[in-house]
């Protein structure tokens, strides 16, 4: 019996022990999506007053909103390269955890939070926020979805858009240690 026990206290201690090297999905999810926004902002010279916090929203959630008739899920899957559906789920499930604020990005945008946009709300009302904003950030607002990767992090889908109007959700790839614009999924016009 003590010698049973033994043996289960050892397995149990082995099986628990991970690499201390070794990154977990997040990390390397936050690590490559800092890749992928610092360079859509330096390669696009964006030069927005503002970067405004999205919902905490998976991308697919996020189109389904602006595009509610649309197979969203099948075209990010298709762009991305994946075939099945656990691992698209896997990555989707990823970008609900993305907060562009945790991110190691470096520009000279004012960062507003979500709880900063909703009292400015709060405080004008609906008529006078988009009035407010344009004082806030003259030269517009930039807003940037969680990005969705393929399983091995060279294919990518992300919406960028705002600044000055419009925007897309683009396709980029990981072609030699940078990221590169491939195609549009979609585009949008705002004024």
């Amino acid at each position: 019996m003590i010698n049973s026990f033994k043996l289960l206290l050892i397995v149990l201690m082995l099986s628990s022990c991970k690499n201390p090297n070794e990154k977990s999905e997040l990390q390397i999810y936050t690590e490559k999506s800092t890749e992928l926004i610092s360079q859509i902002i330096k390669s696009k010279e964006i030069e927005c007053s503002c970067l405004l916090e999205m919902r905490h929203q998976s991308l697919v959630e996020i189109m389904s909103e602006s595009r509610p008739s649309s197979n969203n899920r099948r075209e990010l899957k298709k762009a991305l390269k994946i075939s099945s559906d656990s691992i698209f789920d896997k990555q989707n499930e990823l970008s609900k955890q993305f907060r562009i604020f945790q991110l190691n990005l470096n520009f000279d945008m004012e960062l507003l939070n979500l709880s900063q946009l909703d009292s400015i709300h709060q405080n004008v009302g609906s008529q006078n926020y988009r009035e407010v904003l344009w004082e806030k950030c003259p030269t517009g607002k930039l807003s940037i979805s969680p990005p969705v990767f393929n399983e091995t992090y060279d294919i990518a889908a992300i919406a960028v858009g705002g600044c000055p109007s419009g925007g897309e959700l683009g396709i980029y790839n990981l072609i030699n240690d940078e990221w590169t614009y491939i195609e549009h999924v979609y585009i949008w016009l705002s004024q």
